[in-house]
């Protein structure tokens, strides 16, 4: 029973109240076996007396630390002979007399107490202890039903137990640290602030996090062209790809040896035995971007996270929409602060991708060839046109990769854009009539042939929300259950959106769409006014 120690997120919570020096009840959900955290608190804290420089005098009638507990709890730790509380320290059972604890209550050196509330006051009612100069109140709110006892009965016990313990908060000084620890919350009938006034109360949901955010990207078909995305969007300094097979591994780190050759990631292949053990020894700075890998696995990771040292950093996770449903519904990720979201646009990789450039910019070992280029291009390149001359060596950068020519039209059209939105007349380049547009130039949205009876629907989300055609796309793809053959139309403005689909599919769209929580927003649906 008192051999629990304490969680780590908890331990993380008591520290920092701690080092606060803070003056006010601590209320605290552990959600176990309480008694077992408040051993493991009491040996903490008689250490941390020990090594004060501050010389205690206490003994159990002057004590520096006092424990009060139910006295079914009490009576099965003087019954243990394994238990660390009785055998280390005083414990004053109700079973005998107040006048037969004298002689234990003067014996005693630790400056421990541990006792029940009820017994408690016994002794301070007739000045047998002195609880002016304690330091330290550990309580145990935590019961055993009895075998004939009622829910009832059980409830007034507990009250006893709390009012007896409102007597002992006024006999206490005011610098005293009083943390109470209880299993369930719901055992309460009134919130514990009402209970213990002016009490910062901590829920299992308050302290139980692992500091991690968890990024869940949702594809319909996950690919390794989307980890890709993935990896490039996130822009990290340090990072692992953990995927659940050999081929995937070896099919990444082709790519982007040829996409991208100086970001060199680690690639981990989770079949491996060793690669647990080489995550769990990674850096505090490394990102984890997971492909293929199973609930159980992603669950292993959060559940490690709290142990591991890259426990404060992020998993991003490339997972299906059933994945999805599973982790997001999970014990073990709904206390984190996790985040659903589309797998990254190119706008999204090319930005990363710029971020990479940047940080090799600082980092190149030869800084004296950059100065001569940087010298030459002001030399020969106007003031008024080193934004288009860089935007311009980008895309040819960029135009080794597959998505070059889709980054391509991004700067065109964000470099046609900006004249008109800003109101400015700059000379633009000139046009090459003989380059043929492709055919995303001429429908930047999707668009297929429109049947007659087809109706248009409005959406108030956009481009600002980072809401683009292929994240509406497949959004509708996934709630209608149907293919992309059959949206007609998809234009996707600034603040807004349309669709187009036919009759009864819009209808469906507006039911399951409208109230919706899409990329941060409610989404409001409904047919459209107008073409």
């Amino acid at each position: 029973m008192n051999t629990n120690v304490i969680p780590p997120q908890l331990q993380s919570k008591l520290d920092d109240f701690s080092s606060s020096k803070y003056h006010v009840p601590l209320c605290i959900e552990t959600g176990t076996d309480s008694l077992g955290i408040v051993s493991s608190r009491l040996q903490e804290l008689v250490q941390r007396l020990d090594t004060s420089e501050v010389t205690v005098d206490a003994s159990a009638d002057r004590p520096s630390i006092l424990v009060l507990v139910s006295q079914e709890y009490l009576q099965n730790s003087l019954a243990d002979d394994n238990t660390r509380l009785c055998n280390s320290f005083i414990c004053l059972s109700e079973e005998q007399s107040p006048r037969d604890d004298l002689s234990t209550l003067s014996s005693d050196r630790t400056g421990v107490l541990i006792t029940t509330p009820m017994r408690a006051i016994d002794h301070l009612r007739r000045e047998n202890i002195d609880v002016r100069k304690t330091k330290y109140l550990l309580v145990c709110f935590d019961f055993i039903k009895q075998s004939e006892e009622t829910d009832e009965q059980m409830q007034l016990r507990s009250k006893a137990f709390m009012d007896d313990l409102q007597y002992i908060f006024t006999k206490l000084n005011r610098k005293v640290v009083v943390e109470c620890f209880f299993k369930d919350c719901s055992f309460f009938q009134k919130p514990p602030q009402e209970l213990i006034p002016k009490s910062i109360v901590l829920l299992k949901k308050d302290w139980e996090t692992t500091g991690r955010d968890l990024v869940l990207y949702v594809s319909g078909a996950p690919s390794v062209r989307d980890v890709l995305a993935i990896t490039y969007a996130s822009a990290p300094a340090e990072f692992l790809i953990l995927c659940n097979n050999r081929q995937s591994c070896d099919q990444l780190a082709q790519m982007l040896e040829q996409e991208m050759p100086r970001l060199v990631p680690i690639i981990l292949d989770t079949s491996d035995e060793t690669t647990w053990k080489f995550i769990e020894e990674a850096s505090s700075g490394t990102i984890l971007v997971t492909f293929g890998l199973d609930y159980g696995e992603i669950a292993f990771l959060v559940r490690a996270s709290s142990y591991w040292k890259i426990a404060r950093q992020r998993i991003l996770c490339l997972v299906s929409p059933e994945q999805e449903s599973i982790i997001t519904q999970s014990k073990e990720t709904q206390l984190m602060n996790h985040e659903t979201t589309s797998v990254p646009g190119q706008e999204e990789v090319v930005a990363g991708k710029i971020k990479l450039i940047a940080t090799d910019m600082l980092t190149d070992a030869h800084p004296e060839e950059l100065d001569a280029l940087k010298k030459s291009i002001k030399k020969h390149v106007p003031l008024m046109r080193r934004g288009y001359f860089t935007a311009y060596l980008l895309r040819e950068l960029l135009k080794k990769s597959p998505e070059g020519s889709v980054k391509e039209r991004s700067f065109e059209k964000a470099r046609r854009r900006r004249p008109e939105r800003e109101g400015e007349q700059t000379q633009m380049p000139k046009h090459n009539p003989e380059r043929a547009k492709t055919p995303e130039e001429q429908a930047p949205n999707h668009q297929n042939s429109i049947p007659e009876g087809a109706k248009t629907i409005y959406i108030n989300i956009g481009k600002m929300r980072r809401l683009y055609s292929k994240d509406l796309s497949q959004l509708l793809q996934n709630e209608l259950e149907i293919s992309r053959e059959e949206i007609f139309s998809i234009r996707v403005h600034d603040k807004y959106s349309f669709v187009t689909l036919s009759e009864a599919h819009a209808e469906l769209a507006i039911a399951k769409l409208n109230g919706k929580e899409i990329k941060g927003r409610v989404a409001s649906v409904s047919y459209s006014n107008k073409d």
